[in-house]
């Protein structure tokens, strides 16, 4: 599979082909541990050299081991699976001294990393086969300026993504397990900034690229700043409801009725994300799970809102209408009608729901016993 990504720093569009390579039969820069490889041209390819700050960057993010940040197709060139021209890494060549570690360490990294491949290479028609050490690269099919290509793709500007693209990407970043450990308070900025929810928010941190790391951070505190916390909104709403069109209209809507109700799912989205994690691994029964029908309750206020009609029972009765909602999808419509200038109320109901889910006792262990 072929992609084309332009430069974003020139005109150039380069081109690439996804292939499936034995990490052992290419050549990358520095091992793990920061030993530059004999044979390397590193004036040209590598000229930052590895350092212990290098190292440290490193050890963390195969502490927090995301294969997906591996494997994943971004619209830029500095991030997401390595870039090789012959058989020199000239992009991602920390990501593949990671991955060798990996492998040494023959841990949960290399068989997360093993998994996944198997399902990347699949989507993109690719054999795994029976490499000792895969790895997905993309290859660079065209004739380039190697001194060029390098500089211009370890090169990127904060307007590649929007905001929105970015929460789909930050979304895959965050700790499911993490997640549940989180102490919620009484709002968003004010969980993600206390002491006791460092660890949450230190691997997220962690697994971003170097440079949104630095965007989000205090100069002074070296913790995140109000920044890093919409961000990290943001995220979870990408995360819980999927749906980069309720992420916009969370953020950009002016009707003040359908502020009401984003504000207070901006508010909720902690503990509605820890619901959605409970049920994802079994610890909660499936029909616990609120996100979709919120989502399709959502879409349909904002229905509501542009059809003029005076109220949600009589919307619901018209003819025609595009939906079929469920009762519990009504009845949270009908609650964002009760409560529509007020976005606390609408948060405290929505808590209330969570609260009451996250205080059952884990299915997991019922069944055990």
């Amino acid at each position: 599979m072929t992609i084309k990504i332009p430069s974003l720093v020139s005109d150039h569009i380069y081109t690439l082909e996804y292939e499936v390579r034995d990490l052992r039969k290419i050549r990358y820069s520095h091992s793990y541990f920061g030993e530059p490889f004999e044979g390397y041209p590193l004036a040209i390819l590598q000229p930052r050299g590895a350092t212990l700050a290098r190292h440290f960057y490193l050890s963390k993010i195969y502490a927090y081991f995301d294969a997906w940040q591996f494997l994943a197709e971004f619209r830029q060139l500095s991030l997401g699976t390595p870039i090789v021209i012959q058989d020199y890494v000239t992009v991602g060549n920390g990501r593949c001294a990671i991955l060798s570690h990996a492998y040494h360490e023959d841990g949960w990294q290399a068989q997360t990393y093993r998994e996944m491949l198997a399902e990347r290479a699949h989507e993109l028609g690719l054999d795994v086969g029976d490499y000792e050490q895969p790895i997905l690269v993309r290859r660079v099919l065209s004739e380039v300026d190697l001194v060029l290509f390098v500089n211009e793709a370890n090169m990127r500007l904060n307007q590649s993504y929007s905001k929105d693209e970015w929460a789909a990407v930050d979304a895959h970043f965050i700790s499911g397990d993490l997640l549940l450990m989180l102490e919620v308070k009484e709002s968003p900025e004010k969980t993600f900034m206390a002491q006791a929810n460092s660890r949450f928010v230190s691997a997220w941190l962690g697994k971003l690229p170097e440079s949104e790391r630095v965007a989000i951070l205090d100069a002074r505190t070296h913790s995140v700043d109000l920044a890093g916390v919409a961000r990290l909104e943001r995220a979870l709403l990408a995360r819980v409801y999927g749906s980069a069109w309720l992420t916009m209209l969370t953020y950009d809507s002016y009707d003040n009725d359908i502020r009401s109700v984003t504000n207070a799912l901006r508010w909720s989205i902690i503990k509605v994300a820890q619901v959605e994690e409970l049920v994802k691994q079994g610890r909660r029964p499936p029909d616990a799970a609120i996100a979709q029908d919120v989502l399709a309750a959502v879409e349909l206020w904002v229905m509501f809102k542009k059809s003029g009609v005076k109220s949600v029972q009589i919307f619901l009765s018209q003819e025609n209408m595009f939906t079929d909602p469920t009762e519990t999808q009504t009845t949270i419509l009908a609650m964002f009608e009760r409560n529509r200038r007020s976005g606390t109320r609408i948060k405290m109901q929505l808590d209330g729901y969570c609260d009451h889910v996250l205080a059952l006792p884990d299915e997991n262990q019922r069944i055990l016993c």
